[in-house]
C-alpha cells in the first residue's frame, strides 16, 4: 500500500502566497516511491497552484466551501 502525505493551509494564504509558498517548498520535498504527496490550496488558489505544480510529482487536492466567514473548519473555505 501507498502511504499519502497530504498537507492543507485553509485559508491563510491568497494566490500569489501559495504561488511563492510552492515555489519554496518543492525543493525541499524528498523524492520517495513509497510515498504519493499532494497539497490542497484553498480554492481560490488552485490555478496558481496548478500553474507552480504543473504535472510534477506533487499532486493537488482541493478543498470544497463552507458558509462561515473563517475558522478552523478542515477541508472547507469560506
Amino acid at each position: 500500500m501507498q502511504r499519502l502525505v497530504l498537507g492543507n493551509w485553509k485559508m491563510h494564504l491568497a494566490a500569489g502566497e501559495t504561488a511563492a509558498f510552492l515555489r519554496d517548498l518543492l525543493p525541499r520535498l524528498p523524492r520517495r516511491a513509497d510515498r504519493e504527496i499532494a497539497v490542497a490550496p484553498p480554492f481560490t488558489s488552485l490555478p496558481a497552484a496548478r500553474a507552480v505544480l504543473g504535472d510534477g510529482p506533487v499532486a493537488l487536492a482541493a478543498q470544497d466551501v463552507f458558509w462561515e466567514d473563517g475558522g478552523a473548519y478542515t477541508g472547507e473555505i469560506s
